[in-house]
């Protein structure tokens, strides 16, 4: 049996919330139905709030929301359970990530990523001169736009220099062999 939450949420969750909704996003969870459960087992919450913004709503990307207390393993979090996509319409990889994040050297690749950032001069300072204006509201879009193109192409590099490729069996990939 479930107990519902008898206190009202902090008022920075609260403005969390507000904050995210005003700003075109839908929180998927209902308030009173928690998330998490102390060690104790007398307290619970409403800690992992999932949002979808305004164009996954409109598409109904996300479906069948829902908590699932049974599913926690262990942990204090119970499991939050959605499905997104069409049924049966498999999801791609489209960023073509093949990185082994778990057996990266993180010093390794901060000392890549530092590199490849500074490995231009120029070409950085056209990306990051303008974010250093005192005038921040002056920044635009796509003087935005091009600082995270660069950041994002310097992490990249800096990921096929230091980070070990993954090698995933073929019972991971969708229509792979099964035994």
């Amino acid at each position: 049996m479930v107990v519902l939450p008898s206190h009202q949420p902090i008022p920075h969750a609260r403005e969390a919330v507000e904050w995210l909704t005003l700003n075109g996003f839908n929180l998927l969870n209902r308030v009173d139905v928690p998330t998490y459960q102390s060690y104790d087992g007398v307290s619970l919450s409403t800690l992992d709030l999932t949002f979808v913004n305004t164009a996954g709503v409109d598409e109904n990307i996300v479906r069948d929301h829902t908590i699932i207390p049974d599913l926690a393993c262990g942990s204090d979090h119970f499991a939050t359970v959605f499905s997104i996509g069409e049924e049966g319409t498999p999801i791609l990889n489209m960023s073509e990530a093949k990185y082994n994040w778990k057996a990266a050297d993180q010093n390794a690749f901060t000392k890549a990523l530092a590199d490849t950032l500074q490995e231009d001069p120029l070409a950085y300072d056209l990306a990051f001169g303008p974010l250093n204006r005192r005038d921040l509201d002056a920044v635009t879009p796509d003087e935005i736009d091009n600082a995270v193109g660069y950041f994002n192409a310097c992490m990249t590099k800096a990921a096929e220099m230091s980070v070990p490729h993954r090698n995933p069996s073929q019972r991971s990939k969708p229509g792979g062999r099964r035994s």
